[in-house]
């Protein structure tokens, strides 16, 4: 999926390094991309709860570099 048509309920995997994923709950965006500050995902990361954050809080933990968007159809 192109990031500026991504959906509540798509899917972002971290193709590269970590082997992550999360769902958007709340994609924002702006200028034809997401807005990684704005946009919300639950996510599980390791031992912690399932939670919602930002791609930013995400991207953090689990980088930046190989996110794609995915849909289910």
């Amino acid at each position: 999926v192109a990031p500026d048509k991504t959906q509540a309920g798509d899917i972002a995997v971290w193709t590269a390094g970590y082997g992550h994923s999360a769902k958007f709950t709340k994609p924002v965006i702006g200028n034809g991309q997401l807005v990684p500050g704005q946009t919300m995902l639950s996510t599980k990361n390791g031992q912690e709860p399932l939670a919602v954050k930002t791609l930013t809080s995400i991207a953090g933990t689990y980088g930046s570099a190989g996110i794609g968007v995915f849909r289910h159809k």
